[in-house]
């Protein structure tokens, strides 16, 4: 009969133990789950080869495998998109001195919080290390201001020099 609309997700094997290209099969486990794929150029600046094999995984889940492998992290640019980029990609926040990594579910069930961001490294005499911040901290809120991925950390840094009227 009919599936309801409120179907699981449903399990898949991923064999290419012989290799297969990154960001095609990025592309395409997008594209099962309705999400479109930006990556970014410093990180996918050439073709990446990837060898997996995974057996009754769910999309996510295979995205979340890939990720981990590969050393890459998405985050939500846009409606139904994500930016695909290497974890040591740290330009957006190198102007404060500091590499990050967006939580994974189990960073967040770890550490008991919804979401954040863990502090990679952290520049001598850098704005960041100036203001405290050393490597393995967890920011979740700048000044109560919450928010999801790197992007919103630095709109939230942004928001509030422009409010302080300091200039970066």
């Amino acid at each position: 009969g009919p599936k309801p609309a409120t179907a699981t997700p449903k399990a898949r094997d991923l064999p290419f133990p012989t290799g297969i290209n990154l960001q095609f099969l990025i592309q395409e486990l997008a594209r099962d789950i309705d999400v479109n794929v930006l990556f970014d150029s410093e990180s996918f600046g050439w073709p990446r080869r990837t060898s997996i094999h995974l057996k009754n995984v769910t999309t996510s889940e295979a995205l979340d495998f890939i990720y981990a492998q590969e050393g890459l992290f998405s985050v939500v640019v846009g409606p139904k998109t994500i930016l695909v980029a290497s974890l040591t990609r740290t330009s957006p926040l190198s102007h404060i001195g500091m590499g990050i990594v967006p939580l994974t579910k189990q960073l967040t069930e770890y550490f008991g919080v919804e979401d954040g961001l863990l502090i990679s490294s952290v520049l001598d005499d850098s704005p960041a290390s100036k203001a405290g911040i050393k490597p393995g901290d967890l920011i979740v809120d700048i000044d109560g201001v919450a928010f999801k991925n790197a992007l919103g950390f630095v709109r939230a840094i942004k928001e509030k020099k422009e409010s302080a009227g300091t200039s970066a």
